[in-house]
């Protein structure tokens, strides 16, 4: 008798094996990890860096965080822009995405500026900018997957990535925690 191999669902070619062995999931992983951290620290630690930093009470991280929240939002639709822009000028796919990315992380460098600052309304739009600019470099490594991703691994090479961006947020969550707990300030972690 001939030996038949077993069908493999649609949107899952060659299952978890096959999309852990292709390099495109860890390079997207890697992206991830490397890029989500920052964010996660940003999310958990803003309102204690706002208070310490800059002395406002609880009642007065409302307005800076509510203009951070919306200014990254923006981020996303803004990265999304950029690159449709390029796409539609005729630059191949990968290097759209890669030029707008790399416009993000440039942005994001800005996050050091944040401790050189004495005043809240200087800060703000710093770390707007950077928040911004995770969301549009998430926007472009996500929508990179799809150009450099077989389309029945995608979805789970997304959920390989995000996992590993939420598991490096973890790790550096615990390591701030440590390090503000140590009073070593915000000055390392930024």
């Amino acid at each position: 008798a001939e030996e038949v191999e077993a069908p493999v669902a649609p949107g899952n070619e060659g299952g978890m094996r096959a999309v852990l062995a292709d390099r495109a999931t860890w390079a997207v992983a890697g992206g991830k990890g490397f890029s989500d951290q920052m964010y996660w620290f940003l999310v958990f630690w803003m309102p204690d860096l706002l208070r310490r930093e800059f002395g406002l009470g609880l009642s007065g991280v409302g307005l800076p965080l509510a203009i951070i929240a919306g200014v990254s939002a923006l981020g996303s639709l803004t990265g999304g822009y950029v690159s449709s822009r390029l796409l539609a000028r005729g630059m191949a796919p990968t290097l759209a995405r890669r030029l707008t990315m790399l416009g993000c992380a440039a942005a994001a460098l800005a996050l050091p500026a944040v401790l050189l600052t004495p005043n809240i309304w200087i800060a703000v739009p710093l770390l707007a900018l950077v928040m911004a600019a995770h969301q549009g470099f998430s926007v472009n490594l996500f929508a990179l997957t799809t150009d450099i991703t077989r389309l029945p691994r995608v979805a789970t090479t997304i959920g390989v990535a995000a996992f590993c961006g939420n598991l490096s947020g973890m790790v550096v969550l615990q390591g701030s925690g440590w390090m503000l707990e140590n009073n070593y300030g915000y000055a390392p972690l930024l």
